[in-house]
């Protein structure tokens, strides 16, 4: 069905036609006279822009347009259409004329999660930029200095694509040096300088802010006109004291700028030391101050102090936002006159244009060099794999209907009660410290970012949301789609959402095809369930109509039951999306929306360029967004405190939060606080008490009041459930399933009650066990199945035939899963611990539940499994004893830890420079240690005999007695003076100083050594000599 569209949804279809400037010009014309219904009578048209011209003139015109127009549109398989009231014999103020566009029906998320959370206890959050493309901000204040901005960046002084952030016109100049640069027009004066400088850093977070424009120099007999001042420092002047004899005193002191600008600025002028066509630079202290500097003997005055270059109005301004945001900034500015008193010459125009533009010039030359040293990249290329074979474009038409956004997706049984719903969640830089609430200022509407990254082509077509567990990242998801879906109701060129829960993946097999991965998650989770529309073909017809927005929500909850090597084969085919229809233009139209657990963007990220795809020269660092979520706020959390507990008075709760250990960082996340709102009371109790509060306490109090809310349901005793559910949380994660059959479940019962006598006997009325294959009953079988399906903490999903269950959030599993891991260290059963090694959060809840029991003898267990290497087992006791170290849990040290034969490929030991890790003595023999990294180890006496140390490197680490027999070390590197001990080669003469770095050749024929005495050597491994 076609729909008239609005003056903005126009505009946005006439863009994408081929027309001549004459057309386009009158459709746009036309297009901006328009009534509040989307038409325009011919009458006015003839009026406003054929005044002379008679009817038969102004109608063949317009056929001619509506001609051209439509023809255009339907040869690019557009539906979009001018039209005109069909007869022509009621008079030209009785026909009217609109555009309009067939209007596809699009599928909309189903948001369980959204519709659980009543509206009134919203909470606010902001995010900022962490994906691979930093942000650079140009500031300019009057035309001219605008105008040689958009010249300088986009080739042209028409204006740049903009758009509108709270009220705030901003302009998208493209990328430069990787960079995403943005441009902000600013009044003039300090103040005006600053409220902009802080709100451009708190919508966009940028690395860099750039003032961009024109100045007074200091001294006309050793400065030109055209000369750009670059501040090493600004010195507000407004602050002085005006001496008897007319001199001028600064009572203020110079505000040092970025130090890496300066030297990019210092750079450039050697480099352009014979390039005429450069700007000269005057780097140096800038005045500043809301004075229009126009006297020579005031100048003279302002300038006494030592190497200012010249002033100007708004670089104070921008300094103290930079300095309050703690972000690099620069005032980059060209001599446009001499504060003489001639400032509005006859040639006042041209000096500020030819001023303007030399600063513009300057400025672009330092966001070429790219980021700051150490942060992040980003901006927009091409992405995902290139199809073997290409899919037919399918044509755009009305009768693919499509479910709506809220039939997307299941509502997750956990999140039923909840009245928190983080709006708009926040996010921060990949280094934020884990837990740290930032300032209120601090970040961008992450929801606000992503609808603007969704509409605007300038924008890269892949976008990351990380952030840790209960973070809100399915809400995040869910309220993007939800809102696209709505704008595109009233709008067809918003691009539609199509909403994939990676939750319903219960098979890691089945994410092996990108078509079974699509159609199982529409199979499974969208409504009406099994819907026979819900296909390939329909999912490949929606992208062809576009523009799209697919997102995948949950990436990690695959990952997880993946290798790296399997996540990475799994990401290109998710950016397959991207470059899955035939035509190119069709495809640029498709985006992309991967949410995912922080830690395993971090981990593949640094090893293994995960999203950057390692190999791919179509894939460069700057190709991706990215976001992290942030904690929320103390105000945050005493807003949503106040709404969801209003009978408690709200400072004292957050008296109680900051009192407890540990608990001020769990109110930071939206899943632990609404645990931490249900469970207040019980908090009070274990204060008073003076009990220890852990994260796994939180948890544990929740697992119990559920026990309790469920009880007169239990066909598993209330004192057996929680056990249970430990033992499937292990079964699962051996699987490398989320979710299990009730069939299954019952198999797993089963199996856990013969591994206890005392359990066997509570059962021993309904179930024999001596047989471990033997049945339930048909009773008990459904009351078992009744028991899973009423149990708070698990989820059931019901399919045609049979139901299904998970746990309700994956941060539920990994506890579980930890009280498994300590169960077994209780009963000493070693091999309880064989399985692939449990994610981070697992491991930190393991950590916790040890602090808790505060039980020497359980680290005394742990010691003993140290020895002998038993597969998996002492792969995860090396993995928990890394992470405890780090988070200061009770753990065992790694002395004569035997690994003998592990694969520890991308290993890090790492210790501090304070507190060495002891691997002494451990026995490393035929162990893959492929790229691992050993930093302030000691080594001392530890065996690599036979291991594989291919690329890898020890950095300030003790190793005497070191045994090396037989290790392979193509590429490895050693930093740092070390004592080899009893090398299995010749001893190499040669250095007259300390060694302080070795590196093998990657075929380990050769070896380079470096030292004190400023020498490297070749060496000839096998015979000792130098080459």
């Amino acid at each position: 069905m076609a729909a008239i569209l609005q003056p903005t949804a126009a505009r946005r279809y006439l863009e994408r036609l081929q027309l001549s400037n004459t057309d386009l010009g009158l459709a746009l014309a036309i297009i901006d006279l328009l009534d509040g219904e989307g038409r325009v009578k011919v009458a006015m048209i003839r009026d406003k822009h054929f005044p002379f011209d008679n009817v038969s003139a102004v109608n063949k015109r317009l056929s001619d347009l509506r001609r051209a127009i439509n023809q255009e549109a339907e040869a690019t398989g557009s539906t979009f259409r001018i039209q005109v009231t069909s007869a022509r014999n009621i008079g030209a103020e009785r026909r009217f004329i609109w555009f309009e566009a067939e209007r596809l029906p699009a599928p909309t998320a189903s948001t369980g999660e959204l519709d659980a959370i009543g509206p009134e206890q919203l909470i606010d959050a902001k995010a900022v930029e962490t994906g691979p493309t930093a942000t650079a901000v140009v500031l300019t204040f009057n035309t001219n200095e605008a105008q040689a901005v958009w010249r300088e960046f986009t080739g042209s002084t028409a204006p740049p694509q903009r758009y509108t952030g709270r009220g705030i016109t901003y302009y998208e100049l493209g990328a430069c040096g990787g960079m995403r640069i943005i441009h902000r027009h600013s009044e003039q004066g300090s103040l005006n300088a600053l409220a902009s400088t802080l709100e451009a850093i708190d919508h966009f977070d940028p690395e860099i802010v750039i003032a961009s424009g024109i100045a007074f120099g200091a001294d006309e007999s050793k400065q030109s006109i055209g000369d750009v001042l670059v501040s090493e420092a600004v010195l507000p002047y407004e602050l002085a004291r005006v001496e008897p004899d007319g001199t001028h005193t600064h009572r203020d002191h110079p505000r040092d700028m970025s130090y890496e600008l300066i030297e990019r600025a210092r750079a450039l002028t050697l480099e352009h030391a014979d390039n005429m066509q450069f700007p000269v630079l005057r780097i140096g202290i800038v005045l500043s101050g809301d004075k229009l500097v126009d006297n020579i003997t005031f100048r003279d005055a302002l300038c006494s102090a030592g190497n200012v270059v010249g002033g100007e109005m708004e670089g104070s301004g921008l300094h103290t936002a930079c300095r309050e945001r703690r972000v690099e900034g620069l005032v980059v500015k060209g001599i446009s006159d001499w504060g003489d008193g001639n400032k509005n010459g006859r040639l006042k125009s041209a000096h500020q244009k030819q001023a303007a533009r030399a600063a513009a010039t300057v400025t672009r030359a330092i966001l070429e060099r790219g980021p700051l040293s150490g942060p992040r990249p980003r901006a927009n290329t091409t992405l995902g794999p290139t199809p073997t074979q290409h899919t037919p474009r399918p044509a755009p038409t009305a009768a693919c209907s499509a479910p709506a956004a809220d039939h997307m997706g299941r509502h997750d049984a956990i999140l039923e009660d909840r009245s928190l719903l983080i709006r708009d969640t926040q996010a921060s830089t990949l280094e934020l410290k884990h837990g740290a609430a930032p300032p209120d200022a601090q970040g961008t509407l992450v929801l606000e970012a992503m609808l603007r990254w969704a509409t605007n082509p300038t924008e890269p077509r892949l976008f990351a949301l990380l952030g840790e567990y209960g973070m809100g990242k399915t809400v995040t998801c869910q309220r993007l789609a939800r809102k696209l879906g709505a704008e595109r109701a009233n709008d067809p060129t918003v691009p539609m959402p199509l909403y994939f829960n990676l939750k319903t993946i219960t098979n890691a097999e089945i994410a092996d095809d990108l078509e079974t991965l699509i159609t199982t998650c529409m199979r499974e989770d969208w409504l009406p369930r099994h819907s026979a529309a819900h296909t390939w073909e329909a999912f490949k017809q929606w992208l062809a109509a576009g523009p799209c927005v697919v997102i995948f929500d949950g990436l990690d909850e695959i990952l997880v039951k993946l290798s790296r090597n399997q996540g990475q084969s799994l990401l290109h085919r998710l950016l397959g999306v991207l470059h899955l229809l035939e035509e190119d233009e069709l495809n640029k139209r498709v985006r992309l929306v991967l949410s995912c657990r922080t830690q395993y963007f971090k981990d593949l990220d640094l090893q293994r360029n995960f999203f950057l795809e390692r190999g791919r020269s179509d894939v460069k660092p700057d190709s991706y967004r990215a976001m992290t979520l942030l904690p929320l706020t103390e105000k945050q959390v005493r807003t949503y405190l106040t709404a969801a507990i209003p009978d408690q008075d709200p400072e004292k709760l957050m008296d109680l939060l900051k009192s407890v250990h540990n608990l001020s960082e769990l109110s930071t996340r939206p899943f632990s606080l609404d645990m931490i709102r249900d469970n207040v009371a019980e908090l009070e109790a274990k204060r008073a008490r003076k009990e220890r509060v852990l994260g796994v306490t939180l948890y544990r109090l929740m697992v119990d009041k559920w026990l309790m809310r469920d009880e007169g349901k239990h066909f598993i005793r209330p004192e057996h459930k929680a056990q249970f559910m430990s033992a499937l949380a292990a079964w699962l994660w051996r699987q490398g399933l989320s979710c299990l059959s009730a069939d299954r479940a019952e198999v797993v019962f089963r199996r856990w009650l013969a591994e206890d006598q005392d359990r066997q006997y509570a059962y021993s009325s309904t179930l024999s066990v001596e047989d471990r294959e033997s049945k339930l009953s048909a009773g008990d079988r459904e009351r078992l199945a009744e028991d899973l399906r009423t149990a708070t903490f698990l989820a059931r999903e019901d399919g045609p035939n049979a139901s299904t269950f998970r746990f309700a959030h994956t941060s539920l599993l990994e506890f579980f899963l930890a009280n498994y891991l300590l169960d077994a260290i209780r009963r000493d059963d070693r091999s309880a611990w064989q399985m692939r090694t449990p994610s981070t959060e697992t491991l930190d809840f393991l950590g916790q539940l040890l602090a808790e029991a505060d039980d020497p003898s359980l680290v005394s267990t742990l010691t003993d499994w140290k020895a002998p290497y038993l597969a998996q087992a002492s792969e995860l006791l090396l993995h928990y004893v890394l992470h405890a170290k780090s988070k200061e849990y009770p753990t065992p040290d790694l002395a004569r830890i035997d690994l003998s034969g592990a694969d520890l490929d991308d290993m890090v030991f790492a210790g501090t420079p304070t507190t060495l890790l002891n691997l002494a003595e451990a026995n490393l023999a035929g162990a893959s240690l492929r790229r691992s990294v050993f930093a302030w180890a000691n080594l001392t006496g530890a065996c690599f005999t036979g291991a594989t140390l291919t690329q890898a490197e020890f950095h300030n680490s003790t190793s005497p007695e070191v045994a090396w027999n037989d290790a392979t070390m193509g590429g490895a590197s050693w930093y740092q003076a070390m004592n080899m001990g009893t090398p299995a080669m010749p001893t190499l003469k040669g250095h007259t100083r300390s060694v302080t770095a070795v590196a093998w050749s990657p075929d380990a024929s050769r070896l380079a050594t470096t030292s004190r005495d400023g020498t490297c050597i070749i060496w000839n491994p096998t015979t000792g000599d130098q080459l």
